[in-house]
């Protein structure tokens, strides 16, 4: 009997020897990776960046100026590249950067010299525009264009049109200052946020804060629900461009500093992504380049990257 005690001794102790070493190595490998986190100016406020598609370069609008800027990384400068503007609410930066879809506000008739204000808008009202980088004027698009964004090739948008007095509601696809659109979808909600999932089909839903997303192809066809591990907001993600992943920002309970995530879109499965910084984080706007090691965002409008 003692010999029987002692092999199942040895038994459970190699057992528990080998569980010991599998967790380990288990931990180990999924062991967070820690990012380089640098905010890039110091006393710049952008807002509605995007990679510009050359080398270390970032175009953005400047607030306070209501100009688009060109800034350049590496010389830690940048010039004024557009100045049409008056107020912008939002811009969706097409994926060559060369083209935008603008949301605008018409709120200083005083600027009635501004190329904005050929239309009759009532003072105060939001109005879409289709601008090109380098022409002249933007074009007005419909009132009833309410969310936007763009295809992946860039050569057509895809938005939420609205019109209650009419009934209609509906996701459409047409050329960026509106010409030949087509119906894709009919909608029941009155509020959807749309984004250009890389494989090529159109992501939307209709929570701000959402743990999923609808997935359609541009003509109507395949639509699919993408499934997340956490509640994330839609304005605090960025795709990776093989559409297996995502970088998310993630406000939780009891932090003053937001959580980055990465989360694999195949498994479900999220990986924390740590960091430090001696100020707090609220991360917008984020922004992945191509190879998905480079994250770009700001943060109370200052801009800052995370190598990762």
């Amino acid at each position: 009997m003692r010999k029987i005690i002692l092999v199942v001794t040895a038994i459970s102790a190699i057992i528990l020897g080998g569980f010991l070493i599998w967790f380990l190595f288990r931990k180990q490998a999924t062991k967070s990776p820690v990012a380089k986190l640098e905010q890039l100016t110091t006393n710049k406020k952008i807002t509605f960046q995007t990679l510009s598609g050359k080398e270390d370069s970032i175009l953005y609008y400047d607030p306070a100026e209501n100009k688009i800027f060109e800034f350049f990384l590496k010389e830690n400068r940048q010039s004024p590249i557009s100045d049409l503007f008056l107020l912008v609410n939002d811009i969706k930066w097409s994926p060559d950067a060369k083209k935008t879809i603008l949301k605008i506000s018409n709120i200083q008739p005083a600027h009635a010299e501004n190329p904005l204000y050929t239309t009759t808008l009532p003072e105060g009202e939001e109005a879409t525009y289709f601008y090109e980088i380098g022409a002249k004027e933007p074009i007005l698009l419909s009132r009833n264009i309410q969310e936007v964004t763009w295809t992946a090739d860039g050569q057509k948008i895809v938005y939420h049109y609205l019109d209650k007095a009419k009934g209609v509601n509906n996701l459409s696809i047409a050329d960026p200052d509106g010409k030949n659109w087509k119906k894709i979808i009919d909608l029941k909600e009155e509020k959807v946020f749309l984004s250009t999932f890389p494989t090529g089909e159109i992501a939307y839903t209709a929570s701000e804060t959402t743990d999923s997303f609808s997935a359609i192809k541009t003509d109507g066809s395949g639509e699919r629900t993408i499934k997340l591990p956490i509640l994330i907001n839609v304005n605090k993600l960025a795709w990776a461009s093989d559409g297996k992943s995502l970088i998310a920002a993630v406000r939780e309970q009891n932090k003053t500093t937001d959580t980055f995530y990465k989360i694999n879109l195949e498994t479900n499965q999220k990986q924390e992504i740590q960091y430090k910084s001696d100020t707090p984080i609220d991360a917008k706007n984020l922004m992945l380049t191509k190879d998905d090691k480079t994250l770009y965002f700001t943060s109370d409008d200052y801009l800052y990257k995370m190598k990762m």
